[in-house]
């Protein structure tokens, strides 16, 4: 059953972002659904993706499962800009041959600690999930290992490679390049000709992680609102002269007449051409349009023949960060936890969507699942 709440307080006050609860398990299947309906339009009704079989000894049905898990836990981790608005551009993706789910992921260098491997241009959080599994093994082999991935299509949020990888005691760097928005972001805050993508990194181990886009938002964030209606707030979005512009709609025109503003100006900038070269320099390949690379490095600290006084001492950092006094009274935001925290309550009591999504998302899912109607 699906529960409808408004949302009070609400910075829009716009009744379309009117909050409904609904179950998770209800959205993976939704999710799931859609993407299967529309793998099986495009490759038959007997269709078996590449890498089901070894998503099922983790845990999962098929690839269209593990991409509906990947979203959903965004959305309740509350990042709606990964969550259910990137179905559209999954099936998109399917119906164009850009992403193949018959490729399969695979080592094209080996060098031991260091790795450079192919998505196989399969959905990026397969890809992604592939390179998870084959780091655990490795890791118990060497105390540090780098994977460079590519070919592969959007890959979700980083968060989920970090939180599976620090969860084993790991510490974790991983940095992508994106391509998905790619000519909407400036080469300098005053630079005219966009030529970056978000560029998303994150970084962590098991006390505390991180994941941001080199970007004030990412462009998710900007498509929501566009897809709602909604003027953006101000500092996300400025036109190509600089500037600041509120509407979500100038930055999908043909060529984009909007960029998105750079993370503290250049220093956004200078970490998304950092990120760019450091993928380019390990994969060899430069990502086609809405896709990803990414580089990802691990270290294993449990090589250390006293691995336990570093984490303890960890641990005392934390604690002392944790103990600072804040003038709202609230305790100091420690990156990661909240997320965790709040996809918990969501495993409760459910997820809060506007009413807008859920609603575009069940018109897609009747669109696909329902039968063609036969030619004449």
């Amino acid at each position: 059953m699906i529960s409808h709440e408004a949302r009070t307080g609400d910075q829009s006050g716009d009744p379309r972002f009117e909050l409904i609860t609904v179950p998770v398990h209800e959205a993976e299947r939704v999710a799931r659904e859609i993407l299967e309906a529309a793998l099986r339009r495009k490759h038959g009704n007997d269709f078996v993706a590449a890498h089901d079989e070894e998503l099922k000894l983790l845990g999962f049905e098929s690839e269209a499962a593990l991409v509906a898990a990947c979203l959903v836990d965004a959305e309740a981790q509350g990042h709606p800009t990964h969550g259910l608005i990137r179905l559209s551009r999954y099936v998109e993706d399917i119906n164009s041959d850009k992403v193949n789910p018959l490729g399969r992921f695979d080592i094209e260098q080996d060098q031991g600690s260091l790795l450079v491997c192919t998505g196989g241009d399969q959905f990026g959080q397969v890809a992604v999930q592939m390179a998870i599994e084959l780091a655990k093994k490795r890791l118990q082999e060497h105390p540090t290992l780098t994977i460079a991935l590519a070919d592969m299509t959007h890959a979700g949020r980083l968060a989920w490679i970090v939180d599976q990888l620090t969860r084993q005691g790991y510490i974790v760097t991983s940095v992508m390049f994106d391509v998905g928005g790619a000519g909407r972001t400036s080469v300098y805050p005053d630079g005219e000709e966009p030529a970056l993508g978000t560029n998303p990194l994150a970084l962590g181990a098991n006390l505390a992680f991180a994941d941001t886009a080199t970007t004030e938002e990412t462009e998710g964030f900007v498509r929501k609102h566009f897809e709602a209606g909604l003027p953006l707030p101000d500092g996300v979005l400025e036109l190509l002269d600089g500037t600041p512009t509120n509407d979500p709609a100038l930055l999908y025109t043909d060529p984009p007449q909007a960029k998105l503003v750079p993370l503290g100006g250049r220093s956004g900038t200078a970490m998304a051409i950092a990120i760019k070269i450091m993928v380019t320099r390990l994969t060899g390949k430069i990502p086609k349009p809405g896709c990803n690379a990414m580089v990802l490095t691990v270290v294993n600290p449990h090589f250390l023949p006293d691995h336990a006084a570093p984490q303890e001492v960890a641990q005392q950092v934390l604690d002392r960060i944790k103990s600072v006094r804040t003038t709202s009274g609230k305790p100091v935001h420690i990156p990661g936890v909240a997320g965790k925290t709040r996809a918990a309550e969501a495993q409760e009591i459910g997820l809060r969507i506007p009413r807008h999504q859920w609603e575009e998302t069940l018109r897609l899912h009747q669109e696909l699942t329902q039968p063609k109607p036969r030619e004449e």
